[in-house]
């Protein structure tokens, strides 16, 4: 019992270490993706300082002198800020609950084409929730899911699953 107590605990570390603090790229705060290191994910800011302007999601980013797909979008990577635009990059597989909610965003592009072969993305719950100023969004035909209440009281509101 206690071997099996020592193991698991040395294990957590070794987990634990490989945590990071998130890394400022091109004005983005970004962390590696815990379960695939290759991956990079977009964070919140740590400073509770919202983005602004019109943002571009890049497909790679290097962090550490590795380059990374970027993959998702992070809970609340955006939540209250006050960006203009956001253009997702083709490498995004999903953006996570709340990734924009109740941020200034007037115009969002997300995804591409299949014909690219480009991965599936899928949007989880209360992506745009309360987003006011949306009013133009792109979906492109590899977004495969939207979470429920997605574009919720926004100009949007009226999409839903069978959009995509």
């Amino acid at each position: 019992m206690k071997k099996s107590i020592v193991v698991f605990f040395m294990a957590f570390m070794a987990i634990a270490s490989n945590a990071q603090d998130p890394v400022l790229v091109d004005g983005l705060w970004f962390k590696v993706d815990p379960w695939d290191e290759n991956a990079a994910t977009v964070v919140a800011n740590p400073n509770n300082e919202g983005s602004s302007g019109n943002v571009v999601i890049p497909n790679e980013v290097t962090i550490n002198g590795v380059v990374r797909k970027v993959t998702t979008i992070g809970y609340r990577a955006f939540c209250g800020s006050k960006i203009l635009s956001v253009v997702v990059g083709k490498n995004v597989t999903r953006i996570e609950d709340h990734a924009f909610s109740y941020s200034t965003v007037g115009s969002a592009i997300i995804g591409g084409d299949l014909e690219e072969e480009e991965p599936r993305c899928r949007m989880e719950w209360y992506t745009f929730y309360n987003c006011e100023n949306l009013t133009d969004v792109v979906i492109g035909n590899n977004v495969y899911s939207l979470g429920d209440q997605t574009f919720q009281n926004t100009g949007q509101h009226d999409r839903d699953q069978e959009d995509v």
